[in-house]
């Protein structure tokens, strides 16, 4: 039985294809690299050069993003291949994929300027989408460098030509160090400076060094002296001035002084300084975020061609393209962070980082710091300065998962970001302006806590500008044959088992199953069964129990005769999060923990054993 494919959107639809060459005359090589690399990296334009006539078009017009190239080409090899694209376009990352892998060959491709070099296995084939997307970032990223070092220069040369072409106050003065010429009409500033006489001088500081700096004048020396002075309105004044002999016919009877206005130039400095300085803290972390994502598995995206999905992307891309504040509502395991994604994917911040917080894994003593940044020496252990989230994220997106567990402080210094688009980093009082637009979710009804005064009302409605609701996969069940045959695929490649879809029967069973736990449930249950599948197709037997009372975790389940009640829903959470802490020997983290037993980070799990007043039993670790 055919099915519509997954109805799905990333961020290679609004983003042009990455362009990758590939130089190899193996046809099968060719075919099996481009395959990998459309499956894993979405939209691809691969060029296929098989003739040297080929590549010297290519290398002429430069159009292409990544070069990868085999070692040994019958028509020439890949050292000369790396050489001649780095001659024409070096700012073009190449990675070599070769069956030779010999170390004198990785050695003599790295000095050439290689970006990567993998040997050709069936495990580096499905490494090489990931080699390819890492070598088009890092270029991307030194070339946004490079732009906005070029866009510092401009305008520290710019900033220089206007205080260059800034008038100078000339004067000259006598043996009795009286003033007998100044360019400019008495009162003017520069009067504060050198005064009717320049050795009664008010506020100068200090004078003595204009006074001395002038009687070397006499004695035929050149000097130059920044002092400073309190205008007639009180603004402190700083100059520049230069002081040198005048000679007459009787030798040297004159002292020449020009005068700067650098008050300005000086307030102008500190601020480009800091600039500079801001500029490269957000580089050295934008390059560090995105090689994080590098990292990450790029194949997530929505599916689903429900009515309720289908409305939902709608509005998604309705709200995208604008800087409006979105609030993701939902209840949990429903995918809020893939309509982040999307949201982010389809605006003008795409090229920009997106920053993704989850509110309630960081703990109230460093969640200021983790947001906003501090400064160095804040506090006990803050030994350099630290950009926040917020920082990183200038210019883009941030995600703000769980924005219900903020404390009461954090929402009024997210308050104060999201009106004035500004906060304070810890340990300063200077403003840092960022230009971010924020996307919060949460699965608690924000308006309920709002009214038992647990949420700002001024926050909520500051968040509440367009609310998307995600529909829990129970109302949406006819998307659960798309969700499936996409998650099959998915783990199937992951554990390389020749995995094409599901029984009839074993859908039935899973389109009958309300799904308390929305699509992330259904995510573990078909990665269980795909792990466990022993056939061409996944069928009844590979699925765990989904009857009702049996789905249920030990701790949801109808208590025993002999089993008191719990009394409340945090006794339930309680029952349960003991039992499976106790069924891992009270290990949280790792692949054998509570935590990833339970679907959830380390770090919540620690904060819900606190909020519950669960203890880890002597004896035991964890």
């Amino acid at each position: 039985m055919s099915r519509p494919r997954p109805h799905g959107l990333s961020g290679s639809e609004s983003a042009p294809p990455l362009r990758v060459a590939i130089v190899d005359d193996s046809p099968d090589d060719r075919l099996l690299s481009v395959r990998q690399l459309r499956r894993d990296l979405g939209a691809v334009h691969a060029i296929e050069i098989a003739h040297p006539d080929d590549l010297d078009a290519l290398l002429a017009t430069g159009d292409y993003d990544v070069l990868v190239t085999d070692y040994k080409v019958r028509w020439t090899d890949g050292l000369s291949v790396l050489r001649r694209s780095k001659e024409a376009h070096p700012d073009r990352p190449v990675v070599m994929f070769t069956a030779t892998g010999s170390e004198e060959v990785a050695v003599a491709a790295m000095k050439a300027g290689c970006d990567d070099y993998l040997v050709k296995s069936p495990r580096n084939f499905v490494r090489l989408p990931i080699a390819v997307r890492a070598a088009a970032d890092r270029a991307a990223a030194a070339r946004r460098a490079a732009h906005l070092e070029s866009q510092l220069a401009r305008s520290e040369a710019r900033w220089e030509s206007l205080v260059r072409s800034a008038p100078d106050y000339i004067l000259t003065v006598d043996r009795d160090r009286t003033i007998t010429f100044l360019n400019r009409p008495a009162a003017s500033p520069v009067d504060r400076i050198v005064g009717r006489r320049i050795d009664e001088v008010g506020g100068v500081e200090p004078a003595s060094e204009l006074v001395a700096a002038v009687d070397a004048a006499f004695d035929g020396a050149s000097t130059a002296v920044d002092v400073t002075a309190r205008a007639p309105d009180g603004r402190q004044l700083a100059f520049h001035v230069r002081v040198g002999p005048v000679a007459g016919p009787a030798g040297v009877d004159t002292a020449m002084l020009v005068a700067r206005d650098v008050t300005e130039q000086r307030r102008m400095e500190a601020e480009l300084r800091a600039a500079q300085e801001r500029e490269r803290e957000r580089i050295a972390a934008d390059a560090a975020y995105l090689a994080t994502q590098v990292a990450e598995a790029r194949s997530e995206r929505i599916v689903g061609d429900s009515p309720a999905m289908r409305a939902l992307l709608d509005q998604v891309r309705t709200v995208a393209p604008t800087d409006a504040t979105v609030l993701v509502l939902g209840p949990t395991g429903t995918g809020k962070e893939l309509i982040a994604h999307e949201l982010h994917a389809l605006s003008g911040r795409a090229d920009k980082p997106l920053v993704k917080v989850n509110c309630a894994a960081i703990s109230a003593g460093i969640a200021e710091s983790e947001l906003f940044g501090h400064e160095k020496g804040a506090f006990t252990g803050a030994d350099r300065r630290r950009l926040g989230r917020f920082e990183i994220a200038d210019g883009g997106t941030i995600f703000l998962d769980e924005v219900a567990e903020l404390t009461p402080d954090l929402q009024v210094k997210l308050l104060r970001v999201l009106q004035e688009h500004e906060f304070e980093r810890v340990g300063s009082s200077t403003p840092v302006r960022v230009d971010v637009r924020v996307v919060a979710a949460t699965n608690r009804d924000l308006a309920a806590m709002v009214q038992a005064g647990e949420f700002r009302s001024d926050l909520y409605y500051r968040l509440n500008v367009f609310p998307l609701r995600v529909p829990p996969l129970a109302d949406r069940r006819e998307d659960i044959p798309l969700l499936v045959d996409y998650l099959i695929e998915k783990f199937a490649r992951r554990v390389r088992k020749p995995i094409d879809g599901v029984t009839d029967a074993a859908l039935a069973r899973l389109m009958r199953y309300r799904w308390p736990g929305n699509v992330r449930e259904l995510q573990n249950v078909i990665e269980r069964a795909v792990i466990v599948a022993r056939g061409p197709k996944i069928d009844v037997a590979d699925i765990p129990p989904l009857d009702a009372d049996e789905a249920l975790p030990p701790a949801l389940r109808a208590p025993a005769a002999d089993d008191a009640a719990p009394r409340s829903l945090d006794d339930v959470l309680r029952r349960h999060i003991e039992r499976v802490l106790a069924e891992h020997d009270w290990v949280i983290e790792g692949e054998r923990g509570a935590a990833v037993a339970l679907g959830i980070n380390p770090n919540t799990l620690r904060s819900r054993m606190k909020k519950l007043g669960i203890r880890r039993p002597a004896g035991r670790r964890g």
